[in-house]
């Protein structure tokens, strides 16, 4: 009995260091019907919504995803890009100030200290260097990551949503 006890409290002591330096290294959380352009929701978004939110596209480029084994179509809009796959939208790039992303309302130009108080643990974790800095947001229950990338002095360049 002394041995069950014994290996049941190693059991949870190691258990607990592991999860305790895993969150130590965890990005914050969002949820997956947060994260929205302008309001509207457009992870999994079909083509015709697309569309119909955004208008035509300037261009559409075929591209490989090599981590899906899946072809898609790049839709290049003005500041940002959508990569469709399967018909709905899987990633998407913004570089144009005319986009706000939620549930921040981040945009293009804003500086990344507004985004302080809502991720801590992402700052904690924020990557950068002479070109500038990296923080990332952990898309609750999906393979995505919300990726927001400054300059130097902070201003935000880039807002994306990868999957990895």
């Amino acid at each position: 009995m002394k041995k069950i006890i014994y290996f049941a409290l190693i059991f949870f002591i190691g258990i607990n260091a592991s999860w305790a330096q895993g969150s130590q290294y965890a990005d914050n959380l969002i949820d997956f019907n947060d994260v929205t352009i302008n309001n509207i929701p457009v992870l999994q978004l079909d083509k015709a919504s697309l569309i119909q939110h955004f208008g035509q596209p300037l261009s559409v480029s075929p591209y490989f995803n090599e981590m899906g084994n899946v072809y898609g179509d790049d839709y290049d809009y003005n500041g940002v890009e959508f990569y469709v796959e399967r018909d709905v939208v899987m990633t998407f790039v913004v570089t144009g100030k005319q986009y706000s992303i939620t549930p921040y309302d981040i945009k293009v130009g804003d500086n990344i200290d507004k985004l302080k108080p809502y991720l801590p643990q992402s700052f904690k974790n924020m990557k950068g260097d002479s070109k500038g800095y990296v923080v990332g947001v952990d898309i609750k229950e999906t393979d995505r990551y919300l990726y927001i990338q400054t300059d130097p002095n902070y201003v935000i360049t880039k807002i994306s949503v990868i999957s990895y």
